[in-house]
């Protein structure tokens, strides 16, 4: 066994670039894939105990993470209870999955919700890869199921995995344990807007925002003050105008942008609108 560990611990740098090639060899994949399924049997069954008896005996964990996954969205939100939820994945899995491993215990393997918030290939490019060593045992879907490529393969590698999807509905309202709770705002065509509490914590995360579902939001949502909001389509000036913003009044703004993006994000209105902000 200690050997085994030992083995588990030793990173592949070349089995994890073929993640994300095009032109990977499928024998090379299916090398890596067999081995996450490996680790995965491994800790299964520990991680019944784990979660039975180790994790309520420790204190509350609860954060929301965004990972670094370059010019997308990924965010991971561990809840109080000891539940993992990853918010769409972002466009690399090598990241992805590199990002995960650094966050996730190690008896912990495995996501107890996917939510798909939007599925342009920078939000979901890099998931069937990454849930072949972090499977998730239930999906919330928003938006188009066949839209981009990415959404089609993440479709398709779901349904071989049958894995449970439910598509999202605007008003659901996912109950993640211990009084932290995840709100489906609006869906609209590009996605879904969320809003996440507990206790008195508040986050805005607009992963699907589009201009139809900004524009009846406004009203409805602009006054009611969020902690964190994060900043919709990596800081597009005219999806996140500022009087929007300011009318949460957030203590934090969160913007996922890899570096040298060549779109010339986060646009430099949103950069200026937001000097006041961390």
């Amino acid at each position: 066994m200690r050997h085994l560990f030992a083995a588990l611990r030793t990173r592949d740098e070349r089995a994890r670039e073929q993640m994300d090639a095009p032109d990977a060899d499928p024998r090379m994949l299916a090398k890596t894939y067999e081995r996450f399924r490996l680790v995965n049997a491994v800790v299964s069954g520990e991680r019944a105990v784990y979660r039975r008896w180790v994790r309520p005996r420790l204190s509350p964990v609860w954060g929301t993470r965004l990972l670094d996954v370059g010019t997308g969205d990924g965010l991971l939100v561990q809840t109080p209870g000891g539940r993992n939820l990853l918010l769409d994945g972002g466009p690399s899995a090598s990241r992805l999955s590199e990002a995960l491993g650094r966050r996730l215990p190690f008896l912990e393997r495995g996501l107890d919700y996917l939510v798909v918030a939007g599925t342009d290939e920078e939000q979901v490019s890099a998931l069937p890869r990454v849930l072949e060593r972090y499977p998730a045992q239930n999906v919330l879907w928003a938006g188009p199921t066949s839209g981009t490529n990415g959404a089609r393969d993440l479709q398709a590698f779901l349904a071989r995995s049958r894995t449970p999807v439910s598509l999202a509905e605007s008003g659901q309202v996912l109950d993640l344990g211990q009084g932290a709770v995840l709100q489906v705002l609006a869906v609209g065509k590009h996605g879904a807007v969320l809003g996440l509490e507990w206790g008195k914590f508040q986050a805005l995360l607009p992963l699907g925002l589009d201009f139809a579902t900004l524009e009846s939001l406004q009203s409805g949502l602009g006054q009611v003050p969020s902690d964190v909001v994060l900043l919709a389509e990596n800081g597009y000036a005219p999806i996140n105008p500022p009087e929007w913003i300011a009318g949460f009044s957030p203590q934090v703004v969160l913007l996922s942008v890899g570096a040298g993006e060549r779109s010339g994000r986060p646009d430099p209105e949103v950069l200026e609108a937001l000097g006041g902000y961390n």
